[in-house]
């Protein structure tokens, strides 16, 4: 099998699985504890279903920072664009946990033990006061009744509108939480590493925050539906103007505004052979961005003490440009300054 089908299929068998959890999970949690707790269980819940994803940002982080075949130098570090870090380490983790725990939870009853105590000291009690017990404890499905059951459902506008805005925030927010470590690192300009890092531990303090403290003002408040709906309204509309407002934050624009390659003509490095040249972005002192330093026709190259590399005599940068002033691509973006006359520099 291709590696795709291979990802495809994991994703398939990932969703099939979760979904029965996220779907029957708050059912089983309502039918096996008292009404008073749910609110805060309930966010104590969906607290453990953010801590995963961030749990998983900490670890990628982790993973990246070793490279992709373990034990082997690639002859550059993490802050290189070429890089590629060990993503499947998590994986394996993940699923030898997932192998440990999937039996616990398939051990659960159908009811908790103190959950049928309690059912049945009310069953005592009913019978006690002369009231009626209905004695189906386990009473029959049918395809009728299952058709009963969805056309009341639809029916019902609170839970066919609540469904309909939460398809319309996984549309909007998912595609930005599945590629947000990806929007941070080139936003900020950090490594993947240091990218999944910072996703992971804002997400999951702000969340745990906002999740914990909101499932104890309810269980304390105890709020109508009519509130909750008005307040799920408020912070819906903060959400968004927030995910707007991701546009405006970043750092500065670098002098990249041009990307020049070999494909635009450039006869200063036809004869470089630079097709077959790896991708190593440089910042020239002209302000455009070269593929390479063999993109730039740079001939000399020093070393400087903070490990930069430092290209000159490049000839596609005009040699009159004798002052450096340029943002490096792959070292982590950071601002250098070099004065050489007589020479055109590019740094990297």
């Amino acid at each position: 099998l291709k590696p795709q089908m291979l990802l495809f299929f994991g994703s398939f068998l990932s969703g099939a699985g979760t979904s029965l959890y996220f779907t029957l999970g708050l059912t089983y949690l309502d039918d096996n504890i008292r009404k008073e707790k749910v609110p805060f269980l309930a966010s104590l819940a969906a607290f453990g279903r953010r801590l995963g994803p961030m749990l998983g940002f900490s670890m990628a982080s982790l993973c990246l920072k070793y490279f992709v075949f373990p034990g082997v130098d690639p002859g550059y570090d993490s802050s290189d664009p070429r890089w590629i870090g060990a993503w499947w380490v998590g994986w394996i983790v993940l699923g030898a946990v997932l192998l440990l725990v999937a039996p616990i939870f398939g051990g659960f009853p159908k009811i908790l033990p103190r959950a049928a105590e309690r059912k049945s000291l009310s069953r005592q009690a009913s019978m006690a006061s002369g009231g009626t017990v209905d004695d189906d404890l386990d009473p029959q499905v049918s395809f009728e009744d299952l058709k009963v059951t969805i056309k009341r459902l639809l029916t019902n506008k609170a839970y066919v509108f609540n469904n309909a805005a939460n398809v319309f925030y996984m549309f909007g927010y998912m595609p930005y939480f599945l590629f947000q470590s990806k929007y941070i690192e080139i936003q900020y300009r950090l490594t993947p590493s240091q990218a999944n890092m910072v996703t992971g531990s804002t997400s999951l303090v702000f969340s745990a925050l906002g999740l914990l403290v909101a499932g104890a003002v309810i269980q304390r408040i105890k709020p109508n539906s009519r509130q909750l709906a008005g307040w799920n309204i408020v912070t819906s509309i903060l959400t968004s103007c927030g995910i707007v407002f991701y546009a405006y934050l970043g750092c500065n624009n670098l002098n990249n505004t041009a990307i020049v390659s070999n494909s635009q003509g450039m006869e200063c490095s036809l004869g470089c052979n630079c097709e077959f040249v790896k991708y190593a972005p440089i910042c020239g002192s002209d302000g455009n961005t070269y593929l390479s330093p063999c993109h730039a026709g740079c001939k000399e190259q020093v070393k400087q003490l903070d490990g930069k590399m430092l290209f000159s005599d490049c000839s596609c940068i005009l040699s009159e440009l004798n002052v450096s002033y340029a943002a490096s691509l792959i070292d982590s973006y950071n601002e250098t300054t070099s004065e050489q006359p007589g020479r055109t520099v590019s740094s990297i």
